[in-house]
């Protein structure tokens, strides 16, 4: 997570909180508890996902999780190192079938891009034509599988290449790009 610009993470985070707190994320259904289902969100990404309950990478799924508590439930579905062709690949398999329980699905965070723009020699690497081909195909499966669901796509943060440059070289690996 070295090189990346936090202060811009949380700022987009708190704008997107601010977007998603006017939502519609109550239910007048039977609580889980209870026997009956409840609403979620599905945050579906890479490790930039994956990692967001981990107070040291600036924990966004924690503060997402604090701010809807006992309102829905957070599926995350992040990956580390995957990019927009393995998740493609794997999201039948990801999405579990969710049956009458999709309409509980209140919305979706979509967060891919950092692995895909990588350099081309890395074997997460993806051609943008390729990246874009698979965010409409996922965006499509998305919607099919959650109809009734907000989409929010989130896109790959900045990267500081000298703080990644010198990361690197503390790694003893090139710092080369």
């Amino acid at each position: 997570m070295f090189g990346i610009n936090h202060g811009l993470i949380v700022t987009a985070l708190v704008f997107a909180a601010a977007a998603l707190a006017r939502w519609r994320t109550t239910t007048t259904r039977v609580p889980a508890f209870l026997g009956g289902s409840r609403p979620f969100a599905l945050l579906l990404g890479d490790s930039l996902t994956g990692r967001g309950f981990q107070p040291e990478h600036h924990g966004w799924v924690a503060s997402l999780s604090d701010r809807y508590s006992r309102k829905l439930d957070l599926v995350n579905r992040g990956y580390g190192g995957w990019n927009s062709r393995w998740v493609l690949r794997a999201l039948p398999h990801l999405l579990p079938r969710w049956g009458p329980d999709a309409a509980q699905c209140r919305w979706v965070t979509l967060w891919l891009g950092a692995n895909d723009a990588v350099d081309e020699w890395a074997k997460q690497h993806v051609p943008l034509v390729e990246f874009r081909a698979n965010l409409r195909a996922i965006i499509s499966q998305l919607r099919a599988a959650f109809p009734e669901a907000k989409l929010l796509l989130l896109t790959p943060p900045p990267c500081d290449t000298d703080a990644w440059a010198a990361h690197r070289l503390r790694q003893g690996k090139s710092s080369e790009r």
